[in-house]
């Protein structure tokens, strides 16, 4: 399992967690930042011969490719209350027009942001060395991305085992 992200944190906890997820379903992972612990990412061609020599079928790599942000919003909302009703009740009991006239009261429309990460994950056959699946997802998220690294991987898991790359349970 190799991340690849500027940032050897996230990438850690993105490998770690993948590796988790694919003992549950009976593979022995190894781990990008184990296997290179040294700062900055490996070359294809390192990659390769270290999977040789660690004797692996097969390389999930999960790219970060980029963060976008959005905002939705909750549109102002309007409704009408007879005139002096906030007030008091004597001016509203008291004026002959306060049956017919009315005050437009709003409530203040709310708008909040929130991000897309947006990943390419490919799993590669290390005897072709050809793609054997990929997918491209973009995951919404509000708070720290990292917090999604759970459903993230475990949608892929997901994926991966429906098109009968992992073994049987």
């Amino acid at each position: 399992v190799l991340a690849v992200a500027k940032e050897r944190g996230p990438r850690t906890l993105m490998e770690e967690e993948f590796a988790r997820q694919f003992k549950a379903h009976g593979v022995e992972p190894f781990i990008g930042t184990a296997i290179f612990p040294e700062e900055g990412l490996p070359t294809r061609e390192d990659i390769i011969a270290k999977a040789g020599e660690l004797k692996a079928e097969a390389v999930l790599v999960v790219r970060f490719l980029k963060k976008t942000t959005g905002e939705s919003s909750t549109p102002l909302r309007r409704y009408a209350v007879p005139a002096g009703f906030a007030t008091s009740w004597e001016g509203y009991m008291a004026s002959p027009t306060s049956m017919t006239s009315y005050t437009d009261v709003g409530i203040r429309d709310v708008s909040y942001g929130f991000y897309y990460a947006t990943l390419e994950t490919t799993m590669f056959d290390l005897n072709t060395n050809n793609p054997l699946w990929s997918a491209y997802t973009s995951t919404k998220y509000e708070d720290h991305p990292l917090k999604k690294i759970g459903p993230f991987t475990s949608t892929i898991m997901h994926e991966l085992d429906k098109a009968k790359l992992l073994p049987s349970r």
